[in-house]
Formats: C-alpha cells, sequence, structure tokens
C-alpha cells in the first residue's frame, strides 16, 4: 500500500530557516506526495529562498513530490495560513512542519511503517527542543496510559486524555493524521494563543466520541522543534496589562464534560507558567497575580478537582 503524505508548511517571515525544513523533508529515503507552502504575506526573503532551495534539491531528487505554492495577499495568521494548507492538500495522511523545524532522517518511513502496520489514524512524535535538549513525550511518565506496540511504537488507548497528561507533549510538528479524520475541523482563526491545542483537541474528541480512532506514538527523536527568538511561542508580553486568559478557559467554564475542564486546566496552567516567566520582574509578578487572583483561584480549585 502506498501512503501519501502531504507536507504543510507555513511561512512567515522565517528566511534563515526555511531552507533547512525543505530540506529535511526532500533528503527522506520516503518522499511526500506533495509540499504544501503557505506565504503568509512575508517581508523578508522567505519565499525566494524556500523556491531557490526547492529548485537545488529537486534536481537530484527521485520520485520528487508535487509542490504547492500559495501566497496571502495579508498576513492573516499562523491559524488561516495552516487551514489555507488543509484545504489544498490531497494526500491521505496529514502533516504539519512549522518553517524554522525540521524532521530527522528516515522519519517518513517510520511513519508509513505504522501508518500501514497498525491502521493509525493520528501519529505523535517524540522531539527534542533547541536550545535545551529537552525530549516530549516522556515516555516513561506516560507509562500508565500507553500500550507498547513494539520497539519505539506505542499504542494510546485513550488519546483526549494522553493531552492532559503531564508527561504528554506535542507541537504542531510532532504530528500526523489521516485526512480523513480531519475533515470539517479547521483552526480557530480568531484565537491568539493556543490554536494549535485547541484544534488537535477537536480532532481527537471527535474520534473518541465516534468510537476511537488509533492513536499511536513514535519514540526516539524524530523531529527538532527549534525555539528561534522569533518563533511565535517565544514573542514575549512585558507585563500584566498586555496579557488576555486563554479563551478556553471561559469557553468551557460551565462545561459539565470532564475532557473541557482538563483543557481548561492545561491551557491556564501552561498561560500561566508561560507569562511568569516573561514577567521577570516582582512588580510584573504581582501585578499579574493580582490582576488574574480570580482565575488563579479557579485554576487551583480545577486542580483539586480533576487531577
Amino acid at each position: 500500500m502506498d501512503n501519501k503524505f502531504s507536507v504543510i508548511i507555513t511561512l512567515y517571515n522565517k528566511e534563515a530557516y526555511i531552507g533547512r525544513a525543505i530540506r529535511s523533508i526532500l533528503r527522506q529515503g520516503k518522499k511526500p506526495c506533495e509540499i504544501v507552502i503557505i506565504d503568509d504575506k512575508s517581508h523578508d526573503n522567505s519565499l525566494k529562498t524556500a523556491k531557490r532551495v526547492l529548485d537545488e534539491e529537486m534536481k537530484n531528487c527521485e520520485c520528487a513530490p508535487r509542490v504547492v505554492i500559495i501566497e496571502h495577499e495579508e498576513n492573516k495568521g499562523p491559524g488561516a495560513a495552516r487551514n489555507t494548507g488543509l484545504k489544498a492538500a490531497s494526500g491521505d495522511y496529514i502533516f504539519l512542519l512549522d518553517a524554522d523545524d525540521e524532521y530527522k532522517p528516515g522519519f517518513f518511513e517510520k511513519a508509513d511503517s505504522i501508518f500501514t502496520k497498525y491502521g493509525a489514524d493520528l501519529l505523535f512524535f517524540e522531539f527534542e527542543r533547541d536550545p535545551g535538549g529537552r525530549r516530549l513525550p516522556d515516555i516513561n511518565g506516560l507509562a500508565p496510559i500507553i500500550e507498547k506496540a513494539e520497539d519505539d511504537v506505542y499504542l494510546i488507548p485513550k488519546a483526549v486524555r494522553a493531552l492532559w497528561h503531564p508527561s504528554f507533549g506535542m507541537n504542531g510538528s510532532s504530528v500526523a493524521c489521516k485526512r480523513e479524520a480531519l475533515a470539517g475541523i479547521f483552526y480557530n482563526e480568531d484565537l491568539i494563543c493556543f490554536e494549535g491545542i485547541d484544534f488537535w483537541y477537536r480532532v481527537i474528541k471527535r474520534m473518541d466520541s465516534a468510537g476511537g480512532g488509533a492513536a499511536y506514538l513514535l519514540a526516539g527523536i524524530q523531529v527538532t522543534i527549534h525555539l528561534t527568538k522569533d518563533s511565535l511561542s517565544r514573542k514575549l508580553t512585558q507585563n500584566a496589562g498586555g496579557i488576555t486568559v486563554p479563551v478556553q478557559f471561559s469557553m468551557f467554564k460551565r462545561s459539565g464534560d470532564i475532557d473541557n475542564q482538563l483543557l481548561r486546566k492545561r491551557v491556564f496552567t501552561i498561560w500561566m507558567r508561560n507569562a511568569m516567566l516573561r514577567n521577570v520582574d516582582l512588580i510584573g509578578k504581582a501585578a499579574f497575580f493580582w490582576k488574574f487572583r480570580k482565575e488563579i483561584i479557579e485554576n487551583l480549585i480545577l486542580n483539586l478537582l480533576y487531577k
């Protein structure tokens, strides 16, 4: 069976990194059937660099993939760019790669093997963060909720619960999914943070509600997530006045669904931790705690209720 893979790359001002991402795709043994690049109105030479590297690599590339390049006429944000890519992709399985990240050698062969052998609908990959070298997910920590299928391959019986486990970690570049499982689900373009968690939560929640798609985890570092100075995850908020509570925290406040409450707990905890890192002085931290004291107390209650 020839599984057809589509890789979607969203591109915005990543001139220095896009070449590395493209090379990590085209220098694989198994290659995707197509690469879809969405330029979200970059104002540097990102797209020019991408085209140059594609031309260079394709000259010596056997079974070269189809390349689709779509240029937004205005900057619409990462969620909108990914949605454009999802609508354009035609492969059986969808991979999303941020323009400053990269796949390790052998990546697609390993993914292909798992999709074929186990009929996986959803596949998570262990990744490393650069700088720092932290590896996620933590396989040992996840032991109670995963089942070993073979060396480095694990079944995740209840994927939606894995999302909230403290030893689990995911990034947009570290997950692939059968295109059928994504049908009708798109990124919320109005969100300014946690749009990835929101998107994959809805995908996995629907899979579980429909009887459960097969979700697997491939261990061993398969992807490197580069935390560059201009990554969305590294942009700093200088004071509490510029911070807003994640919309998911209020959206599901009155929901009786345990998973929705675990989502609230997860996004708020990550958001608060990042806010503490961004407010480096005591005055900033104190202002943050005072401004969001009600939400912090509410989250403490969530932590007591849903462990």
